[in-house]
């Protein structure tokens, strides 16, 4: 049913090509989300799924060069219920969460990990590219937290009044 549903909003606009139309599904009932021409990070629970939007892409593109042939059709019948999880999203919801709530936000990320079938940048065959990522990430934000405190600790040592500009501790250095 979704299918014809998809079939018919891309002929309604004239939309040709690959792309994700995205559902929640709640009580086994479907709510359209979105038709997305680009192909972030839920082609990847996708493609786990049996759906290789990059070969579609492909065949797509050599259908709609060479007239004689005809443009793939998607397969009828893929993987459903599978589960994804993206850790690195999970972190960067961290930053926008209040002290209180993070643990309880660490618990659910652990919990969505370990039930996820597939994850959308992990992998347990090649952990190296995702644990560098994460490496890189710590190791910037790490670099912006230690400005940071460092930018506070010169500005807190500037004596009030002393028409010193904000960052500077060399009136200090001569007050004392």
């Amino acid at each position: 049913e979704l299918r014809r549903h998809c079939e018919a909003l891309a002929r309604a606009t004239g939309y040709s090509g690959v792309g994700l139309v995205q559902f929640l599904v709640e009580n086994r009932r479907p709510f359209f989300l979105e038709l997305n021409p680009r192909l972030g990070m839920p082609w990847e629970l996708a493609y786990r799924c049996g759906l290789d939007f990059a070969m579609l892409a492909v065949q797509c593109a050599d259908g709609l060069q060479d007239a004689g042939s005809t443009v793939p059709r998607p397969p009828q019948h893929y993987a459903a219920g599978k589960r994804c999880y993206w850790v690195l999203g999970d972190l960067a919801a961290l930053t926008d969460q209040r002290t209180g709530k993070i643990a309880s936000r660490i618990t659910r990320m652990i919990v969505s990990f370990c039930r996820a079938d597939y994850q959308l940048t992990w992998s347990w065959r090649d952990p190296l590219p995702t644990l560098f990522l994460y490496a890189s990430l710590a190791r910037s934000n790490l670099s912006k937290l230690l400005r940071k405190v460092a930018r506070y600790g010169k500005t807190a040592s500037a004596p009030v009044g002393s028409g010193v500009a904000q960052g500077s501790t060399e009136a200090a250095k001569r007050q004392s």
